[in-house]
């Protein structure tokens, strides 16, 4: 069909290349072709009405000419098929490029661990999205040639470029450099941490020098039941944890028991799921053993709502999460001193940072030294021997007095309450914990404090007496702002 067009056509410019004088109607004709397919039913129509009027001319071969030629344009425009609007190509066009940019976002979002099929369809997508576009804008054209054993293949049209671009890309992306990518990732982050000051366990384990004899005697335990945990699980989902919580924790280290004051203040991050409270109850030595008790307020009453031998979730009915917990660790001393690791990311929700107070208390022993850290996952989970990162927190203010005043309105309500102080337990013969339950927990928390089971034990006196606090050294550390897990380690004379 082309050729017979091309020959009407050539025909006719000839013709009409007579009737004005004209010599170059066949190089326009050519050009024409190759421009204006499209445009080739008009065009046909229009040729054959000027050729009609070209029948008019006096010189008889013109006309009869014409004449021959008008007929065959006639009877090729009506075999020719229908046209198609440029509107509505357009819109067919960017029709077919949103679903194709609709299938490559949904295949690179959901799918986790594309096969290298899938890779490729969505390269090929890709490919088709970006020059189809072009072909449409500037109105671009693309020729490619080549041989396939003894034949000769040739492609063209717009639509060839997506050909080109993915054969290009194919050819020079082979998998070495595929499996270099992740590569080439995890170097940027690590980059990046590095001008952030983040260095990985093994210089972070020769930069804390003596503090390392606190964990060397064991340090697989403590990498692997202590620190990595805390990083790469946070536990529960992000929507049922708190927002942007305060979390103030004390200390009170005693002869044979320590004791963790904590409260937890916090709203929830999601309306439509109740909040949950992390309660860490993980003993620093193997032979430790750890008894925790929750309580909630409302109305300045008290109500015990936990009693825990192990970490865990706690759910709160209330809109914003106001918890104090009590933890009792027993048979857990190390003699040189101690670490402490608070891991915000099981309490605060994805990207929101935990306004933290910590308090060390030592009764008959002394504060020597400490060195304050934030630790994170490293950006290669390859890295030997722990796929961790730490920034030491070197601009802390650590005062030598205890300010309790995030305690005060528990320690208040705890001395207002009839029911504590009226339960005095003894634990069985042997036993290196009190037995579970509320009715242990007074006696216990007075014997940690004072050394002696008492009722008469008021705990806003006790904290809040210059008398008595000054029997012991303490360290407060007020405020500090951290999104990832604050380890702390001390040593005490």
């Amino acid at each position: 069909m082309d050729d017979k067009i091309q020959k009407v056509l050539l025909d006719y410019y000839k013709l009409l290349a007579q009737a004005k004088g004209g010599t170059t109607a066949e190089d326009e004709l050519r050009n024409f072709v190759e421009t204006a397919r499209v445009a080739l039913l008009t065009l046909v129509k229009k040729k054959s009405d000027d050729a009609k009027e070209l029948q008019g001319k006096k010189d008889p071969d013109l006309a009869k000419e014409a004449h021959r030629i008008a007929r065959i344009a006639e009877r090729m425009r009506d075999n020719l098929p229908p046209g198609i609007p440029v509107k509505w190509s357009f819109c067919l066009a960017g029709f077919v490029i949103i679903v194709a940019l609709g299938l490559v976002i949904y295949l690179t979002a959901f799918l986790k661990n594309p096969s290298p099929f899938q890779n490729k369809l969505i390269l090929a997508l890709v490919c088709f999205i970006l020059s189809s576009s072009s072909a449409l804008l500037f109105a671009v054209r693309a020729k490619i040639e080549g041989t396939l054993g003894v034949l000769t293949v040739t492609l063209g049209g717009p639509g060839v470029l997506w050909i080109a671009s993915l054969l290009i890309f194919e050819h020079f992306t082979d998998t070495k450099i595929e499996a270099q990518l992740p590569r080439l990732v995890r170097d940027l982050l690590r980059q990046a941490d590095q001008r952030e000051g983040w260095i990985p366990y093994s210089e972070w384990n020769t930069k804390i020098g003596n503090f390392r004899q606190l964990f060397e005697s064991d340090e697989e335990t403590f990498v692997s039941a202590d620190l990595l945990p805390g990083v790469f699980y946070s536990g529960v989902e992000d929507s049922k944890k708190l927002s942007n919580p305060i979390i103030d924790t004390l200390f009170f280290y005693n002869t044979n028991v320590t004791v963790k004051l904590q409260h937890i203040h916090g709203s929830r991050v999601s309306r439509n799921q109740k909040p949950s409270v992390y309660l860490a109850a993980t003993p620093s030595t193997a032979a430790g053993k750890v008894v925790t008790f929750a309580f909630t307020r409302e109305d300045n009453e008290i109500n015990p709502i936990e009693t825990l031998q192990h970490s865990g979730w706690l759910p709160v009915d209330d809109v914003e999460a106001d918890v104090f917990v009590v933890t009792f660790y027993y048979s857990d001393e190390i003699s040189s001193g101690d670490w402490i690791c608070l891991d915000i990311p099981r309490y605060a929700g994805a990207g929101d940072a935990a306004d933290t107070s910590l308090g060390l208390c030592f009764a008959g022993r002394t504060f020597k030294n400490a060195t304050y850290w934030e630790m994170k996952a490293d950006a290669d989970s390859t890295t030997s021997p722990a796929p961790l990162t730490f920034r030491q927190l070197d601009r802390l203010t650590v005062q030598t007095n205890l300010n309790l005043l995030c305690f005060a309105e528990w320690f208040q309500a705890f001395d207002r309450d009839s029911r504590f102080g009226k339960h005095v337990a003894t634990p069985g013969e042997g036993q290196a914990a009190p037995q579970v339950s509320m009715a242990t927990f007074w006696p216990s928390l007075t014997e940690a404090l004072t050394g002696n089971r008492t009722n008469s034990l008021q705990l806003q006196s006790f904290f809040g007496s210059t008398n008595i606090m000054s029997a012991f050294d303490s360290r407060w550390v007020p405020h500090v702002k951290v999104r990832n897990s604050f380890l702390v380690l001390f040593h005490v004379n």
